[in-house]
């Protein structure tokens, strides 16, 4: 039986001290437009947060926190969507992530994605740029 191996692109990021990890898919090419409709989602969420926050501010903190836990769990929703279902579960726990923790993980994640992205880039442009010498 023939077999093949190859490098898939995907990255491996271990997200806590369980060795739970997410995966950064850097050889799908929908993966930036994924982070950009994630980060235009989670905004949407906190605007509409801030404006139903205002309008419940007399109903009392039931449900205000009702409220806020329903957006911040559909944010997890999209952040599943973006890392890979459970994601959200493996990196905030038991949890409807604040937007303050959330926006911590992305500013830890955004390096690291950009850093893969560049040395992928480099990668291909080495090996492309050996077999047009050929």
């Amino acid at each position: 039986m023939d077999r093949i191996s190859f490098d898939n692109g995907n990255k491996k990021i271990e997200i806590n001290d369980s060795g739970d990890f997410i995966i950064i898919p850097m050889a799908d090419n929908s993966f930036p437009e994924r982070v950009i409709n994630f980060s235009k989602k989670a905004e949407e969420k906190y605007s509409e947060l801030f404006e139903k926050e205002i309008e419940l501010k007399n109903s009392g903190i039931e449900e205000v926190s009702k409220m806020r836990c329903q957006i911040f769990t559909e944010i997890g929703v999209y952040f599943d969507e973006l890392f890979g279902v459970g994601s959200c579960l493996k990196v905030f726990g038991n949890i409807a992530p604040c937007q303050d923790i959330m926006i911590t993980f992305m500013e830890q994640i955004v390096p690291l994605v950009e850093r893969y992205a560049n040395e992928r880039q480099t990668e291909i442009e080495v090996k492309y740029s050996k077999r047009s010498r050929r």
